[in-house]
């Protein structure tokens, strides 16, 4: 945009540094980092759906986890060679290419004969394309909340509403996630302080999408709760039923 003479700075709105396409992954601005976690957690969910190789599937989000604050990936020591051998192509070009699409065919050779050892008939090419689909569905929601900040304007509250807003995240953190449902749990994850100090549209987000959580854990509770009240109906009517018949 700066060299289209669109903008007058190339400054990243999340961060304030300098700016490319890179960056946009690998910003560290709270919310930023916030957001990659999130992803990484749900990334791991849906690997495991998808009957990935464990030592294959911890170490890709090993690898994620490591580029998403910052530090030197490490190695598990079970870790077999050929998925080390992958790892350290995966080093040598970036973790920030993976998002992009970029993988290793290593990896698709490794889940490919995990997918034989188990007697499956997925294929590790399909298992392969499924994750980059996932990897840019991660890159463009950085995108967007990149687009977001640089737009954020209408998001702008008063620091009164922004206390009550924390209030109630506060809250909601204090009554903890174990009667949500179990996909709704990532939300939990990760530091608390770092989320009260996220944007005023993150937390906004974050608290709508607790609030729905829970409304689908009360409905379910209810249900279970009328389910629960006519099993009892029945019980009681075949035991005054017996006690009738005894008499």
């Amino acid at each position: 945009m700066v060299q289209w003479d669109m903008r007058e700075s190339a400054a990243c709105p999340r961060c304030g540094e300098e700016e490319d396409s890179r960056h946009v992954w690998t910003c560290h601005a709270p919310d930023a980092r916030w957001m990659r976690m999130q992803h990484i957690i749900k990334l791991d969910t849906w690997l495991e759906e998808q009957q990935t190789q464990p030592e294959l599937r911890k170490e890709l989000i090993n690898g994620l986890r490591a580029w998403s604050v910052g530090t030197v990936r490490r190695t598990f020591y079970r870790t077999p060679n050929n998925i080390r051998q992958a790892l350290e192509w995966q080093d040598s070009i970036g973790w920030t290419n993976l998002l992009e699409g970029c993988v290793d065919e290593g990896w698709t050779e490794a889940q490919a004969l995990y997918y034989r050892a188990i007697g499956s008939h997925r294929s590790g090419l399909r298992w392969t394309v499924a994750v980059i689909k996932k990897l840019w569905d991660v890159a463009w929601d950085l995108w967007e909340q990149r687009n977001g900040f640089l737009h954020q304007a209408e998001y702008q509250e008063t620091l009164h509403n922004a206390e009550n807003l924390n209030s109630e995240i506060r809250f909601q953190l204090r009554q903890g996630s174990s009667n949500l449902p179990r996909r709704m749990q990532y939300l939990f994850e990760g530091d608390p302080g770092e989320l009260l100090h996220t944007s005023i549209r993150h937390r906004q987000q974050w608290l709508r999408s607790v609030q729905a959580a829970w409304m689908m854990a009360n409905e379910r509770q209810a249900a279970q709760d009328q389910s629960m009240a006519a099993s009892r109906q029945l019980m009681r009517a075949w035991l005054d039923g017996n006690q009738a018949d005894s008499t």
